[in-house]
């Protein structure tokens, strides 16, 4: 996902890729589709084969789709979002399965149910920060779609007043390196760490599953998941039979990189006027420390009445952002005391 203002030329970059991508599989890239509102229409592009009852045989009523890879370019990714929300809609599960490389999607449509039979879907998703901070809502952090993205922070960085395509000679090199790439992608099995890469992965794993508190840490939750697949990604483009631990590290400076901007992104916006961000980023900072009422109150210089704390705390409970313990102190001496914690710690 590519999160950047609305000058930062996200789509020339997209345009860039897609030049070399036309000489190499211009099927794939003529399907290349957008505009994702349901399950049942992520689907439909790549359905299986469906067959009806008809007087007592079932027969042919959708020959479906033979080629089961579908890239979907989502230049507008807060109109999908927006369209998650809705109560019903199905598109997030969908596209959790997915990732999760389920080997069959389906709809539960009662009269008209959709298969797909060993999808493979990528997906590449253009937004403002302030469109994705905005309708990212909890449950999307929490249920676990945020973090089966790569949130990638760009920007323009020159200014060229007569941009042109790609020269020839540079996008044949290109393509025939890429070329050369999948084919050879597509004759290796399964890939294993050299003996050198598998210690290396052993040292950083640790560090990898852990978790950071709140908001931040769902959505960097699966950075396992994704350093794995992209020391792959990197192994093959070398057109290498084992990855190394050239492929790892480059897979770790950009999941690094992806880490840095997930941060800078969804780290709440703290001013003297947005009280819930305020105490928000605290309990954060507090994780499975939490914090007490009066150091909640402290937080305004008990500037901030008692109930409007109350109805923050409240708010971010229903939310299931953050919880509340009360415990008592020494022996039970003492009146109990509450204290908040972000939810996912």
């Amino acid at each position: 996902m590519l999160v950047g203002e609305t000058s930062s030329r996200k789509g020339t970059a997209a345009d860039r890729v897609t030049a070399i991508f036309r000489l190499i599989d211009l099927e794939w890239v003529q399907r290349k589709t957008g505009g994702m509102s349901s399950g049942e229409g992520l689907i439909h592009e790549i359905r299986d084969p469906i067959f009806v009852m008809k007087g007592g045989k079932q027969q042919l009523s959708d020959p479906g789709v033979i080629d089961k890879r579908q890239m979907i370019e989502e230049t507008e990714f807060s109109q999908v979002l927006a369209v998650m929300q809705r109560d019903g809609n199905n598109l997030s599960r969908m596209l959790r399965d997915a990732w999760d490389c389920r080997p069959v999607l389906k709809t539960k449509v009662r009269h008209s149910p959709l298969m797909v039979t060993n999808p493979f879907i990528s997906i590449m998703a253009h937004i403002t920060p302030d469109e994705l901070r905005k309708k990212l809502d909890e449950l999307a952090y929490f249920n676990g779609f945020a973090n089966r993205f790569l949130f990638v922070c760009v920007q323009r960085s020159k200014e060229i007043p007569d941009e042109g395509p790609l020269p020839t000679e540079v996008l044949v090199r290109l393509s025939q390196a890429t070329q050369e790439a999948i084919v050879f992608a597509r004759s290796v099995g399964r890939m294993e760490r050299t003996a050198e890469a598998a210690a290396m992965w052993r040292t950083i794993y640790s560090k990898l599953s852990a978790k950071p508190p709140g908001l931040l840490g769902a959505t960097t939750a699966r950075a396992e998941a994704q350093v794995v697949r992209l020391s792959l990604l990197y192994a093959l483009l070398d057109r290498a039979t084992e990855i190394g631990t050239e492929h790892l590290t480059a897979a770790l400076a950009l999941w690094r990189y992806c880490a840095d901007s997930t941060c800078h992104i969804f780290e709440p916006v703290v001013s003297k006027h947005d009280h819930t961000a305020v105490v928000l980023r605290n309990l954060m900072r507090a994780g499975a420390a939490g914090m007490t009422m009066r150091e909640i109150h402290e937080l305004f210089s008990r500037n901030l009445g008692a109930d409007e704390i109350r109805s923050i705390l409240a708010g971010l409970e229903k939310g299931g952002i953050a919880r509340c313990e009360t415990r008592r102190g020494m022996a039970g001496a003492g009146r109990p005391r509450e204290i908040w914690f972000i939810a996912s710690n």
